[in-house]
């Protein structure tokens, strides 16, 4: 689709994770993996060099894609909590500040 090769081409591989079910053997509940391609529901890490300086090594949650657009929201916003408090059991974050996005 047009907009997922434009949302390719801007995310390099290396950057775009995803959440997802950990596996039994996991101790963690949740599971961060690259992706070939992204997905509503990844999260999409611009690199340093971004040529937009909004963007420029922000974390942005893909909530929308089809053949025609990509809808996400940069996480920007530092929350009162932190990743454990909100995510209990995801200790390779735990300690770290919960950020959000959209309008205020």
């Amino acid at each position: 689709s047009p907009s997922l090769e434009r949302c390719a081409r801007r995310c390099p591989q290396k950057t775009r994770l995803a959440a997802g079910s950990g596996s039994p053997e996991s101790d963690h509940p949740l599971l961060l993996s690259q992706l070939a391609s992204p997905v509503p529901g990844c999260l999409l890490i611009a690199p340093k060099h971004e040529y937009d300086h909004f963007l420029r090594e922000s974390l942005v949650f893909l909530y929308e894609l089809t053949d025609t657009m990509a809808s996400g929201v940069i996480l920007e916003k530092q929350t009162a909590f932190t990743v454990d408090e909100m995510i209990p059991g995801f200790d390779m974050f735990g300690e770290n500040p919960l950020f959000m996005g959209g309008d205020d």
